[in-house]
């Protein structure tokens, strides 16, 4: 297989379908491709969290490759489901930050707060 399928391998169903639940928390629903590709983006970054840096770069094209789609649809479709959680839980994404949220955060604004959710909090949300 491909490095994608290795790389997926190593991330367990547990993983994903915690991050499932805390997207369906957040009122993102599993009828948007953001869904998928957000909680993919998601396990890519907890297992190597420096990809934070770059998503434009290296995230992106990466989770555009697994789903056979371009890096533009990808961050669409996640900035997509950003807004919907936004739109419905703007508390809960104020207090997976340390500040509150004044505005709709950005797409690398929202995945590390989901991503640091998962690697340093005691998952008080499920």
């Amino acid at each position: 297989g491909s490095i994608m399928d290795i790389q997926m391998n190593l991330s367990s169903e547990q993983s994903f379908s915690e991050i499932y639940r805390f997207f369906l928390l957040l009122g993102i629903t599993p009828n948007y491709l953001g869904f998928y590709q957000a909680a993919y983006a998601v396990a890519l970054c907890m297992k190597e969290p420096e990809r934070l840096i770059s998503i434009t770069k290296s995230l992106y094209p990466d989770v555009a490759k697994y789903f056979r789609t371009s890096a533009g649809s990808v961050e669409r479709n996640i900035r997509t489901v950003v807004r919907i959680s936004w739109d419905s839980h703007p508390k809960i994404l104020s207090d997976l930050s340390s500040e509150s949220l004044q505005k709709q955060p950005t797409v690398s604004q929202f995945l590390s707060l989901i991503v640091f959710y998962f690697l340093y909090s005691d998952y008080k949300y499920l």
